[in-house]
């Protein structure tokens, strides 16, 4: 077998777990939590997140949301993002990104929030018990489980049934909704799988 051939035998056995929860998900919950919000801010760097946002912004426009993207090269530049977006926006559509959403960004971004009553859905479940509206997260144990389940499948040449893929899981801050005047009804409340209060 060439290298090639077994690369091509490997990439057909190949299993692509992604970090994130695909968009679709994750604005599937934006809108059910956030019905009326329709311009959402997204911050990335793009010396390393450029082709996510592009993604990500590619999403949100299909979803009929207007999306304005606001490039964060380090922590000077999120201020100055900050600012353009506070009389456009009606949420902050946090992705995983360490330089926009970074340890060092929360308290600005917080405040920043709080301030001009926009919402933020984050990229945590951590974010989301500091102070995000919500977040929608995969359950890394669950993924973990899937991939070792997808290993033994692979050993025993799919002989075994494909296991049931992991499910996102959605984390709300009630604190937060109340601070944002909105009121989610029970039936909502229990579709979701963690509530701060």
């Amino acid at each position: 077998m060439t290298d090639r051939e077994s690369d091509s035998v490997a990439a057909a056995n190949a299993f692509v777990v992604p970090d994130e929860v695909p968009i679709a998900a994750r604005l599937t919950w934006l809108k059910r939590l956030l019905p009326s919000a329709r311009n959402v801010g997204l911050l990335f760097d793009p010396a390393t997140n450029a082709g996510r946002a592009q993604e990500e912004l590619a999403a949100l426009r299909r979803e009929g949301l207007k999306a304005f993207p606001e490039p964060v090269r380090d922590h000077t530049a999120l201020p100055p993002a900050l600012s353009r977006l506070a009389s456009t926006i009606d949420v902050m559509h946090a992705i995983t990104d360490a330089t926009a959403f970074s340890p060092e960004s929360l308290k600005p971004l917080f405040l920043f929030s709080f301030r001009n009553r926009i919402p933020i859905s984050g990229p945590t479940e951590e974010w989301v018990r500091a102070g995000a509206l919500f977040a929608v997260t995969w359950d890394f144990a669950e993924v973990g489980a899937y991939c070792a389940a997808i290993a033994v499948r692979a050993l025993k040449e799919g002989k075994t049934p494909m296991p049931a893929p992991p499910r996102p899981r959605v984390t709300v801050n009630l604190n937060t909704a109340t601070q944002f005047g909105l009121r989610w009804d029970a039936g909502l409340l229990r579709t979701v799988d963690r509530v701060y209060p």
